[in-house]
């Protein structure tokens, strides 16, 4: 046999390892099978909500659906019937559906001058007189780090 072509191929990817490794096959088996039926449960959301809709998951038997509005969750109520009846047909029984709404809130980043070259002198100084060789240490990388920048 030639060195060149080994008697293995390398794996290619984390699943070619799980293959080759008998006891984490059914560690892929079930994240493969958690994968599909995530991908069912999404299809089972009508288009007009889908659109609004942030996750789709499935908690044992219950059905949880991440919504962007109020507005959102309300149409999602509206639409229970039809996410049933969808989800009776890829054969998934939910027990419950649990609808939450998640805004993304916008925060503004607020401006922190850096502190003034005496207010960083005076910190220095009471850093000598601390009783923790720690808390001085630590109090001096900052200083310097804040006269760096």
């Amino acid at each position: 046999m030639k060195p060149s072509n080994p008697l293995y191929p390398r794996p290619q990817g984390l699943s070619g390892y799980f293959e080759r490794t008998p006891q984490l096959r059914n560690a892929l088996k079930i994240a493969r099978d958690a994968s599909h039926s995530e991908i069912s449960i999404s299809d089972c959301i009508p288009p007009r909500l889908a659109k609004f809709a942030k996750s789709v998951r499935s908690n044992g038997f219950d059905l949880v659906i991440t919504v962007t509005s109020p507005e959102a969750a309300h149409l999602a109520h509206l639409l229970r019937p039809d996410i049933e009846r969808s989800a009776m047909r890829k054969g998934l029984k939910f027990n419950e559906i649990l609808i939450k709404v998640q805004s993304e809130s916008v925060e503004l980043a607020t401006y922190r001058a850096r502190p003034k070259a005496q207010t960083l002198k005076r910190l220095n100084a009471s850093a000598t007189h601390l009783d923790s060789e720690r808390l001085q240490t630590s109090l001096k990388k900052l200083l310097t780090t804040l006269a760096d920048r």
